[in-house]
């Protein structure tokens, strides 16, 4: 098992872990494109697909095609920005929109990821222990700038 802190976490760590979080008997489908303005070690390529079809994950480099897709900005925060929102929900996503971090094409969407998908600080760790990452700090230092941590 990897030894990660939250703030050092890799989008490939957090998206081997999606599958874990898709709340049990979800039967909804979405599709997100997500597009990354800052790209760095941890976030190597400019825009990502995301499916959550069901109780299945997929995601690849790219953006779908699919008509469907809601396209997800992520300005500032890279994957912090990410789990933020996979830890405070709702609340931290409605500040990351207003301070500028995000702009999703679509809100209700985007607000569904939060209906398919466990939030929570103790849903994201065991998720990303069932992917193979345990978290050794679960910090986030965002959620301090965005006054919820």
């Amino acid at each position: 098992m990897i030894q990660v802190a939250l703030k050092d976490l890799t989008l490939t760590q957090l998206m081997e872990a999606l599958p874990y979080l898709v709340t049990e008997g979800n039967q909804e489908t979405y599709i997100y494109n997500v597009q990354f303005d800052e790209t760095d070690e941890r976030v190597p390529g400019k825009s990502y697909w995301l499916k959550i079809d069901k109780m299945q994950v997929s995601w690849g480099e790219g953006e779908s095609t699919d008509p469907e897709a809601t396209s997800f900005q992520i300005m500032r925060g890279s994957v912090d920005t990410i789990l933020a929102m996979q830890v405070e929900g709702l609340r931290a996503a409605t500040n990351l929109m207003i301070l500028g971090y995000i702009f999703p094409s679509d809100i209700p969407k985007a607000e569904a990821w939060f209906r398919i998908l466990q939030i929570g600080e103790k849903a994201v760790v065991d998720a990303l222990a069932k992917a193979g990452c345990a978290v050794t700090d679960p910090t986030i230092p965002l959620l301090q700038e965005l006054s919820l941590g």
